[in-house]
């Protein structure tokens, strides 16, 4: 447990709209916290938010600064390249139609900010 009360803790978490008495009765049990496991963590608690029960969803508030998204970001976007899937037949990396999402992998040592986001998270 945080320590923080569970009053504040929902406060936390944003306001949704009407929602039908199922989906009410799921998000009911979700709630926002502080996360304290670690050492560093109990110098700077994480905030969570529970999004979803099942399967389980999680956001993680306020991890990295505006300015170290920007900067990931920037040294990112000249890297994106289309996502790829396995064909089972060839063996192959290739596009594919229902596939469009892109991704970068930036490499240690590319940026000084980036490598303490990397150490940080």
């Amino acid at each position: 447990s945080s320590g923080i009360n569970a009053e504040y803790g929902r406060s936390l978490c944003k306001e949704t709209p009407e929602h039908t008495p199922e989906i009410a009765a799921q998000l009911a049990i979700l709630t926002c916290y502080y996360k304290q496991d670690t050492p560093r963590s109990f110098l700077a608690p994480i905030k969570v938010e529970e999004a979803w029960p099942s399967p389980k969803v999680l956001i993680f508030h306020d991890i990295i600064s505006d300015y170290e998204a920007d900067t990931l970001m920037r040294l990112a976007k000249p890297m994106l390249n289309r996502a790829t899937v396995h064909n089972k037949e060839t063996g192959k990396l290739e596009n594919a139609e229902y596939r469009v999402s892109k991704t970068a992998w930036l490499d240690l040592g590319i940026n000084e900010d980036k490598e303490f986001i990397v150490r940080r998270v």
